[in-house]
């Protein structure tokens, strides 16, 4: 479900973040991640990985330019 590269973060059931992982490698069955928090690699399960983790998406407003003429 995630790619290589992608930032992805584990929530509570509140909603809340618990921490960021990039997902580094993706074999048959696990992913690799390296977790910010623990500064670490750490291999999981793909299905606890797409059942447990969302991924991170920066929302970005665009700013209207308008030129003055």
């Amino acid at each position: 479900m995630f790619k290589v590269g992608e930032l992805i973060s584990r929530y509570s059931k509140k909603g809340s973040a618990k921490g960021h992982c990039v997902v580094v490698d993706k074999d048959e069955d696990n992913y690799t991640l390296y977790n910010n928090s623990l500064k670490s690699l750490q291999k999981v399960a793909c299905t606890a990985v797409d059942r447990l983790y969302m991924k991170v998406v920066v929302d970005r407003e665009e700013e209207n330019v308008y030129e003055m003429t």
